[in-house]
């Protein structure tokens, strides 16, 4: 028979508890039932970006009611008159995407409740220590956070596209539904609440099979393993004479460079040395990637804390990011000793 609500209800319904789901694993309140997908509290998006947009979008609403219709007016003298009067939104970090440092969300949390701003947080990392009960920790006071994002084709295995954008209050995904006539206004149409988006694939499907799959003690074990790996890591990085670790990471992402012995003198290098050291860097990286042996990030960072390094030069540093659950240490010793024989290569060429 044609399907007359002229939408895929097994799809929907899939996609609401992938998200009720996400929501158990943050802390937030997850409704006993719903007769509206605007009660929902979260939406499936094409990616991390479109995630932070919804999120932003809710926070402009829950200031300027009504402006996702009407518009704002920008007035030269309202915007002076308003300066230092009302905060829109802060955005924290459960993960950048260079160092994957975690801000302190607690106490943002309560800086910005005091003061009555939207938080958001952008977790397309940091989510994934939502599900290990060893690590959740270092992400105490997302639970607080009014939006916040996780992309799982980042952190659980899964193919592009599967970000989520997840909402405290559920009201907040009314507050921003289309109300385009093009768009389906049935009871369980998931367009009218996913901005930028009319049709809409069954992806949520991916991540609804992974977990049943692994279930919830399956993917913890995946991702406590996945960061003992990446200290691991970060471990034999520093006893490493001619490799510095750069950052203390929060989740798996380690970020350093090789710096040939000869440079560690006690102080910090010359701007002449660091240039050097950046073209030995990107030497190293694109030898990795060509080889086709690895995957090793490398961009230029503008300020290093590290007492060798000026901190006024631009630095371009290697990254690895531990993700495949194939991955052993093995396999990060030889990137390691790849990196510290490239680097020695490059200098062995410089020199004659």
């Amino acid at each position: 028979m044609c399907n007359q609500s002229i939408q895929a209800p097994a799809a929907s319904f899939v996609e609401m508890e992938v998200v009720h789901w996400l929501r158990q694993q943050l802390g937030f309140h997850v409704p006993s039932g719903y007769t509206t997908v605007t009660e929902i509290g979260g939406i499936m998006t094409a990616g991390g970006c479109l995630s932070n947009t919804v999120g932003m979008m809710a926070a402009r609403e829950s200031l300027f009611p009504g402006s996702g219709l009407t518009g704002l007016p920008v007035v030269a003298s309202k915007i002076r008159r308003a300066s230092g009067h009302h905060l829109l939104a802060c955005v924290a970090y459960a993960g950048d995407s260079r160092s994957m440092r975690i801000d302190n969300l607690h106490d943002i949390g309560v800086v910005l409740r005091k003061n009555k701003v939207w938080f958001h947080v952008d977790a397309c990392h940091g989510s994934q220590l939502a599900f290990s009960r060893t690590h959740r920790h270092r992400i105490r006071g997302i639970e607080e956070a009014d939006s916040v994002t996780i992309d799982p084709h980042k952190v659980l295995w899964i193919p592009y596209m599967c970000s989520f954008a997840l909402l405290k209050d559920p009201k907040s995904l009314a507050n921003i539904s289309t109300n385009s006539d093009l768009i389906l206004k049935t009871q369980w149409s998931l367009g009218q609440i996913t901005p930028c988006v009319g049709s809409k694939a069954f992806d949520a499907l991916k991540l609804w099979a992974t977990i049943k799959y692994f279930g919830r003690s399956g993917i913890e074990t995946l991702i406590d393993t996945r960061l003992a790996l990446t200290k691991a890591f970060q471990d034999e990085i520093n006893r490493h004479t001619e490799v510095l670790l750069l950052n203390e990471t929060d989740i798996n992402a380690c970020m350093f460079i090789f710096m040939p012995q000869s440079l560690h003198q006690g102080s910090r290098i010359s701007a002449e040395d660091v240039e050097k050291l950046n073209e030995c860097n990107l030497f190293i990286k694109t030898s990795i990637l060509e080889s086709g042996d690895a995957l090793v990030h490398g961009f230029n960072l503008n300020r290093c804390s590290h007492h060798l390094l000026p901190e006024d030069k631009v630095v371009y540093v290697l990254r690895t990011i531990n993700g495949n659950p194939l991955t052993t240490a093995g396999h990060l010793e030889e990137i390691l000793d790849t990196v510290v024989d490239l680097g020695h290569q490059f200098y062995s060429n410089e020199e004659e």
